[in-house]
C-alpha cells in the first residue's frame, strides 16, 4: 500500500526508459502515499525520464497523496475494460512531469482532485513574480515563497490599490498555510478555514 520508487544517478540502462511500477493483468491494487521520482540531473530529455506507473489491463487506485515528480509520465494506464475494474487517480500531486496522467483504450476510469504543478518561465515582472510566489506556496516550497513574497512590494513599487490587494491575498494565504504545511489538500480544507 505504501512505497517509494526512485530513479537516481546510479541508473545505468540509459537507452531504456525506467518504469518504477509496472502493473499487468491485476485487480484491486491500492497505492496510498507512494512517491515516484526521477532524481537524475543528467537526463535532460523528458522522453527518457522514468514512468511512475505503467499499467496494462490492470485495475488500481492511486490516491491519498501519492507524489509523482520529474517524470516522463506519472501514470500511464491502457487496455482496461469495464468488466476488469477501474482505474482511479484521486488526491495526488504531479510535479514537473512531462505528462501527469495518460490513458489509452480505456472504458472506465476516475480522475479527480489531483494537483498538477508545472514550472513557470522566469520573468522579472510583478505578475510573473506574483504567480511564481503563489506556485511556491501551493507547491509547499514555503522558504522560496517567503523570500519572493516579501520582496515583491519593494521590488515593484506597488501602488496603493495593488498593495491593498496584495495584503488581502497575503491574509488569505496565511489562513490556509498551517493546513497546507500539515499536508492537507486544498480540497480537504476545513469549512471554518474556507469561511
Amino acid at each position: 500500500q505504501f512505497g517509494d520508487f526512485y530513479t537516481d544517478e546510479g541508473y545505468r540502462a540509459e537507452e531504456i526508459t525506467p518504469i518504477h511500477l509496472e502493473l499487468i493483468n491485476i485487480t484491486g491494487l491500492k497505492l496510498n502515499a507512494c512517491e515516484f521520482k526521477d532524481y537524475r540531473t543528467d537526463c535532460g530529455n523528458p522522453g527518457k525520464r522514468a514512468i511512475g506507473i505503467n499499467s496494462l489491463d490492470a485495475s488500481f487506485r492511486a490516491e491519498a497523496l501519492c507524489r509523482f515528480e520529474n517524470l516522463q509520465t506519472g501514470i500511464f494506464a491502457s487496455n482496461l475494460a469495464a468488466n476488469t475494474g477501474s482505474f482511479v487517480a484521486n488526491n495526488n500531486r504531479f510535479k514537473a512531469c512531462n505528462k501527469g496522467i495518460a490513458t489509452s483504450s480505456m472504458s472506465d476510469f476516475f480522475i479527480e482532485n489531483n494537483d498538477f504543478l508545472v514550472q513557470l518561465a522566469l520573468a522579472e515582472t510583478y505578475p510573473a513574480d506574483y504567480r511564481l510566489a503563489r506556485h511556491y506556496f501551493f507547491a509547499g516550497e514555503f522558504d522560496k515563497y517567503d523570500t519572493l513574497w516579501a520582496a515583491i512590494p519593494n521590488r515593484y513599487s506597488l501602488d496603493e490599490a495593488q498593495e491593498a490587494e496584495f495584503d488581502e491575498i497575503e491574509t488569505v494565504l496565511n489562513t490556509v498555510r498551517p493546513n497546507l504545511e500539515a499536508g492537507t489538500l486544498l480540497s480537504r480544507l476545513p469549512e471554518a478555514t474556507l469561511d
